[in-house]
């Protein structure tokens, strides 16, 4: 590059020292042509105050290839027997619950204490479920935080369910004795104990978690018997599961 600048420079004083004519304006200018565009070809800047000229590489960059995560529905499989509420807590009334084995899918997670919103099989309710006793699978992480409903007020305990009977009749010469066993599913977890009724007439007060009952009863073979079993905590008693049945 220096070797090309020192030929300008001759060039310019050989032209400043001489005497200028028509020609040799021509022949100056030809030659400072031949200069710049010397210069150009080797990527140099221009010496006579022209702006600097840049070689351009033809580089072509390689595209970054794009990754598309594969998706799979979330899902939590539960691994203990455990209830689903409207909200996070035991303050939040049972809506229902899951038993080990079953898999349901999740719309929602609340990481504040480890609880996951999932869609009630069969319809489009869900509920809020404790994460303790489940395990998360799929892509869970793409399902939306939710925030906690306002928590409700303490409520009665929670009616029991499916509540099915067996029963034998024998006749005793003058009545039937009538052999029942009730069975049920204990919905609630804050009760206080069971009520059994027979005839709309208490017969029974049952503790905590009991699902059954049982006793002989001499009545007439024609006559309608209905049971009925209530759970009650401190703010009152629930619905009643109701079920009738006679001998004949």
């Amino acid at each position: 590059m220096q070797k090309y600048e020192m030929l300008l420079i001759c060039i310019l004083l050989t032209g400043c020292n001489l005497p200028i004519s028509d020609s040799d304006d021509q022949l100056n200018s030809q030659a400072g042509t031949i200069v710049a565009q010397t210069l150009q070809a080797q990527g140099t800047s221009n010496p006579v105050g022209g702006s600097p000229s840049t070689a351009t590489l033809g580089i072509t960059e390689t595209p970054t290839p794009t990754i598309t995560p594969t998706y799979s529905l979330p899902l939590l499989n539960v691994n203990e027997t455990t209830n689903c509420r409207i909200g996070p807590g035991q303050n939040y009334q049972l809506i229902t619950s899951f038993t080990p084995g079953a898999s349901i899918e999740i719309v929602g997670r609340y990481p504040t204490n480890n609880y996951w919103v999932v869609k009630i099989p069969g319809g489009d309710e869900t509920c809020w479920i404790w994460g303790e006793f489940s395990t998360a699978t799929g892509s869970y992480w793409v399902v939306p935080s939710v925030t906690a409903p306002t928590s409700s007020a303490p409520s009665s305990a929670s009616k029991p369910g499916s509540l099915t009977y067996t029963y034998f009749c024998t006749f005793n010469g003058v009545t039937s004795d009538i052999d029942v066993a009730l069975n049920w599913i204990d919905k609630a977890n804050d009760e206080l104990g069971f009520r059994v009724y027979r005839d709309n007439v208490q017969i029974a007060d049952l503790s905590a978690n009991t699902s059954n009952f049982s006793e002989v009863y001499a009545a007439n073979p024609t006559t309608l018997i209905t049971y009925s079993v209530a759970s009650y905590n401190a703010v009152g008693e629930s619905e009643r599961a109701s079920i009738s049945f006679s001998c004949q």
